[in-house]
């Protein structure tokens, strides 16, 4: 058993439908924190943009996701078209990081267990 958790990207579709974008990944997100990971969620910038009352730029945001895309152990990528989904997945190609399909995670993370202490709750996707 490993004793390293992962930190996982999520890459996902926002500008379709940024409401139901940002809530698959912060489900999902919850879903691996409480298996022990540490995944990384980019759109939550959607609640900051809420939150802060202002709209970044969208070369901005990208920048900030690429930099902390670089210290990932995996990319997971959500269903949906998003041109900054398949961008962010061919940076990490680039930089050697696997990236799998969101159907293939359950199947890739098998044979990876880690020892969480967050077992008691669980959240269904």
């Amino acid at each position: 058993m490993s004793k390293t958790p992962l930190i996982i990207y999520l890459a996902g579709p926002y500008s379709s439908d940024p409401e139901q974008g940002t809530q698959n990944q912060m489900e999902l997100a919850a879903q691996l924190f409480y298996e022990g990971h540490h995944p990384y969620a980019p759109l939550w910038l959607h609640y900051a943009q809420e939150t802060w009352h202002d709209d970044f730029p969208y070369e901005y945001c990208i920048s900030h996701c690429l930099a902390i895309l670089r210290k990932c152990d995996l990319v997971v990528r959500m269903p949906g078209e998003s041109s900054g989904a398949d961008r962010e997945t061919a940076e990490a190609s680039k930089w050697g990081i696997p990236c799998i399909h969101l159907s293939q995670l359950g199947d890739w993370l098998a044979g990876y267990e880690y020892a969480s202490q967050m077992t008691e709750k669980k959240v269904e996707i």
